[in-house]
């Protein structure tokens, strides 16, 4: 038995597919856990969530603001689990979307995506919450976004941020957790997104707000290891 719904909102790069697996493959591993998938993007409807143990939510090649018919019906079965306490992890995409979800606001970061190996800072409110505590108070996380939370939700409490992206992890009431970075992704993955982001900008003339060196991450590979051990404990 599935201990975890993995709501898929989007399909990764073709070649990490080929060479690694897709984002559900990610989480899998990084949880050590039995998962079951929902494919939201392709308008799967979200199944009876009582017998899991908690949820994550993946990210995305698309993006929140551009409302696709997905995304409506997926965003009510998210207001009615919340209803139900069960634990909920929405990263990068699934952090911006739970975000919009309760209130918060995304829009495009004026600066630009950031992308790359990052330094993230916890605040204050992180050292007490039961995934962010155990970390120090800096840490390096893998990013690739365009989008972000420009305004978080009335009811949700910053964790962690840097100085280019002011919401990197929030948590909304008691059991709802969104990180804009990605603690799944290893540093061969980072290295895939990171080329495949420069090539693509060069090639549209854009400009890359922040590009960082590649390197693995454990402190932010650990986050998904605290948010099983926290479900499961409960």
């Amino acid at each position: 038995m599935a201990q975890f719904l993995v709501i898929k909102t989007g399909t990764a790069l073709p070649e990490m597919v080929a060479q690694i697996g897709d984002f559900e493959h990610l989480f899998a591993e990084a949880l050590n856990a039995e998962i079951h998938v929902c494919h939201a993007e392709v308008g799967e409807p979200v199944p009876d969530v009582s017998a899991y143990k908690g949820i994550v939510i993946t990210g995305s090649h698309s993006m929140v603001t551009d409302r696709e018919a997905w995304l409506e019906p997926l965003q009510h079965s998210l207001r009615e689990i919340a209803k139900t306490n069960l634990p909920i992890l929405g990263v990068c995409f699934g952090h911006q979307l739970l975000a919009d979800t309760f209130g918060g606001c995304v829009d495009n970061h004026p600066q630009g995506p950031e992308v790359g190996t990052v330094p993230v800072q916890l605040t204050e409110a992180a050292q007490s919450d039961p995934i962010f505590a155990a970390l120090p108070l800096e840490f390096i996380a893998n990013a690739s976004h365009t989008q972000s939370v420009r305004q978080l939700p009335d009811n949700a409490v910053l964790l962690a941020y840097n100085h280019y992206e002011g919401h990197h992890a929030y948590r909304i009431g008691e059991r709802i957790w969104g990180m804009q970075f990605h603690p799944e992704f290893t540093a061969p993955v980072m290295q895939m997104y990171s080329e495949h982001r420069q090539k693509k900008h060069a090639a549209n003339g854009d400009v890359i707000g922040l590009l960082a060196p590649v390197t693995e991450t454990p402190e932010a590979y650990q986050l998904l290891q605290r948010f099983k051990n926290y479900c499961l404990a409960l």
